[in-house]
Parts: structure tokens; sequence; C-alpha cells
């Protein structure tokens, strides 16, 4: 567990499309939509070197075309905002997430000579995540008076608000829960998002 392999060629390819738009539908009424769809891959399968001695061993890894973990690939954010009176705004959005794998090590991937670099052990993607969805809260509200140069500004937040339950982190193949290596669920490692909660507070702008 403690000798370094030195790898080299770990290349990737991070390409995609992304728009924000926003549209004053009304003057008390805008709406929001923003999209970020990617795709993320490795390029290239990679090699690494460890001196045992005064010998150089090399090792392979199978990462070609295999998908970056750790962050969602797509998301998608629609909202609105509102202001029905003056200094009050009022602000929801619907956040989604999507093409989520899971997080790995390119040591997962190791191959010798000799053995099936598209062993689908190797070559496969990690185990990717459920895609899921997050309703959020937000308003503002600018009291109507001023404490000399400040100005105090009462705020609410409401995260998660529909209390869903979903997968937020994952780690593939965890040395602690996996038992087949297969790149399933139940090989996973996960970190659940954050229930329902909020906070009010006063800010005080100067």
């Amino acid at each position: 567990d403690d000798d370094i392999v030195y790898l080299t060629g770990i290349n990737q390819q991070h390409s995609g499309i992304e728009v924000e738009l926003a549209a004053q539908v009304h003057p008390m009424v805008r709406l929001d939509f923003a999209a970020g769809i990617g795709n993320w891959r490795f390029t290239d399968d990679a090699t690494g070197t460890y001196r045992d001695g005064e010998t150089d061993v090399a090792f392979n890894y199978a990462l070609k075309d295999l998908k970056v973990g750790d962050m969602p690939q797509a998301n998608f954010v629609t909202g609105f905002t509102i202001t029905p009176i003056e200094g009050l705004r009022a602000q929801v959005l619907h956040r989604y997430y999507a093409l989520h794998f899971s997080d790995w090590s390119p040591a997962s991937r190791e191959f010798s000579d000799g053995d099936d670099p598209d062993d689908p052990r190797l070559r496969n993607d990690g185990w990717r995540a459920p895609d899921y969805s997050v309703l959020d809260i937000h308003a503002y509200y600018d009291l109507p008076f001023e404490l000399g140069p400040a100005k105090p500004q009462l705020f609410v937040h409401i995260l998660n608000a529909l209390d869903a339950t979903y997968i937020q982190d994952a780690v593939d193949n965890s040395p602690y829960n996996s038992w087949s290596d297969g790149h399933q669920a139940a090989d996973a490692e996960v970190y659940f998002g954050l229930p329902m909660s909020f906070n009010v507070g006063l800010s005080v702008n100067f």
C-alpha cells in the first residue's frame, strides 16, 4: 500500500454545450433556464512504472473511452422569480442532475501482460448513480427603512424543499462494500444528499 507507481498517458477530453436563458415575461415575473450537457472521457490507455530495487516494473491501465467520474455530466435548471411588491423578490429553482458516474481510480483498471484489457471488470464505466432533482426556494425582502447608510434585508432559503432522497456522490467498487467488482449499485459506496433544510436571517448592506 505504500508503493508508488508513476503513471503516464492519463489524458481526458472534456466537451459539451452550455446554455443559459432568461425572459422577463411580465413586469413581476422572470423565467430562467440553464443547461449543461457534457461528454467527459479518457482518451487513451495509460502505463505505469514501479521501481523494484534497481528494476523498473511496468503496468498497464485500461482507461480509453471510460467516462470521467465524480461529477454529473448533465444538469438542467429551471426557475421563476416574482416581484409582487416593491422590495420583495421570491425565486423557485428546480435543479436536475444526470449522467453522474461514480468516482473511481485509474489504479482499479490495472492489467498485466497476457490479461484481456477489454475484460468487463476493466473496460466498463464506473457505476452510474440515479438521476435526481432538487427544488429550492429563496426569498428576499428589503425592509422599508434605513439605518443611516445601512439597508436591512430579510431573507429565507429553503433547500431541498420537497425533502427528496437522492445520491449526491458515490465511489465505484468501494474497498469497504464491494463484493463482485462489477461496477453495480451493490458494489458502490454512496453518500446521500442533505434532507430539507432552511435558514432565515437579516442582512445589512452598507
